[in-house]
């Protein structure tokens, strides 16, 4: 195996506060994920097609894939107090996340060593291409669009305190 990993992010928080009855802030996030592998494996068992010692089937497959995956998020939310029992928060959110495996190729060849039915002497056999070899293509994603807003009142019956609030959601996530 041989796999190389690069990693690269970035956060950015930012807070504004209008008033103490007014805020807003905004969060985005950027991550990216770049992968290249490599995998070599020879299987020299010599199970398959044996005619005796030294002679048999040898596989030999080989695997590249190309990964590129990233991830972005932008949040902005505000709370504002509208009177002294009525307040409001708010969130708008856009995330969007993707996979990329833009060539995903696996090789399987064959050959093996068999007994030369003239001399005896031991032969390698010709490099067959396996059938189960192939070459795919990947690509995703996941995209959301997202609203949040919350009301609430605050209210007091004799000594105790009281808090209503409703709220309601929208999403629009496709995949």
């Amino acid at each position: 195996y041989s796999i190389q990993q690069q990693r690269t992010g970035l956060h950015s928080k930012l807070d504004y506060k209008f008033d103490n009855n007014n805020k807003l802030n905004l969060y985005v996030a950027y991550m990216n994920l770049e992968k290249n592998e490599y995998r070599s494996v020879s299987d020299t068992s010599l199970e398959l097609g044996r005619q005796g010692p030294g002679t048999g089937r040898i596989s030999n497959s080989y695997r590249t894939i190309h990964d590129i995956q990233q991830i972005f998020n932008a949040t902005l939310n505000g709370e504002h107090n509208l009177t002294k029992r009525l307040s409001v928060n708010w969130s708008a959110v856009y995330s969007k996340a993707t996979d990329n495996n833009p060539d995903v190729a696996k090789l399987n060849v064959v050959t093996g060593v068999a007994k030369d039915p003239i001399t005896g002497n031991l032969v390698q056999a010709p490099h067959n291409l396996d059938a189960s070899s192939s070459r795919q293509f990947f690509h995703n994603s996941d995209e959301d669009k997202s609203g949040y807003l919350n009301l609430k009142y605050r209210t007091g019956f004799g000594k105790s305190k009281w808090e209503w609030s409703v709220g309601g959601m929208y999403r629009d996530k496709s995949r």
